[in-house]
């Protein structure tokens, strides 16, 4: 009967590597942004959010814009 000395060895690097990756990705995103940092004016998302489609399209399109108590239509 064959014994892997190395078997144990190799499992405790593949938990430290998984756990340094968990690590590194809690690391990059503590928490989200104050949503002061997201909101931008009325008027410039309206004319964002026009610009991503052809005249035709969003000529007739409902728009709605986030503001500080969540997504409010704009443009009906």
């Amino acid at each position: 009967m064959t014994t892997h000395k190395g078997v144990p060895i190799l499992v405790a690097v593949m938990l430290l590597i998984a756990q340094a990756i968990a690590q590194d990705a809690k690391a990059k995103y503590p928490s989200m942004a104050p949503l002061l940092q997201y909101l931008m004016d009325r008027t410039a998302k309206i004319s964002l959010a026009r610009s991503a489609a052809p005249e035709s399209l969003s000529g007739d399109a409902q728009i709605l814009v986030l503001t500080r108590h969540g997504y409010k239509t704009a443009v009906k």
